[in-house]
């Protein structure tokens, strides 16, 4: 790998962390009664853990899209539960069932590699 393109994954990596580091779950937000925008605003800018870059970048992708995809099943089921627009529901139904899907094929390549 170039040391531009290792540079660029660094700060990719460091900014993704920089806005993670005070990370709180949705169901955090739930206990403490805010409502469902917050809680999908605190989901999209908490919702990813900190992480330790292996240097192994396949490992590195499998995980982050892992927790990427957690945050979204978190955002698609405030949707399902707050929500009122039936198409908007039905989105975010699926998009559940795909992420989930996702998170498994990832898991398993992850296990492989």
């Amino acid at each position: 790998m170039s040391m531009l393109r290792k540079t660029l994954a660094l700060g990719t990596a460091v900014a993704l962390l920089a806005v993670t580091a005070t990370a709180t779950s949705h169901e955090d937000a739930a206990k403490a009664g805010k409502g469902g925008s917050a809680q999908l605003h605190e989901i999209m800018m908490n919702g990813m853990p900190s992480m330790t870059m292996s240097g192994d970048v396949d490992k590195d992708f499998a995980t982050m899209m892992i927790a990427h995809h957690r945050q979204a099943i978190a955002m698609a089921e405030v949707e399902i539960r707050d929500g009122h627009n039936p198409e908007l529901q039905a989105m975010a139904k699926k998009m559940n069932e795909q992420q989930k899907r996702e998170i498994a094929d990832l898991e398993r390549l992850a296990k492989e590699h």
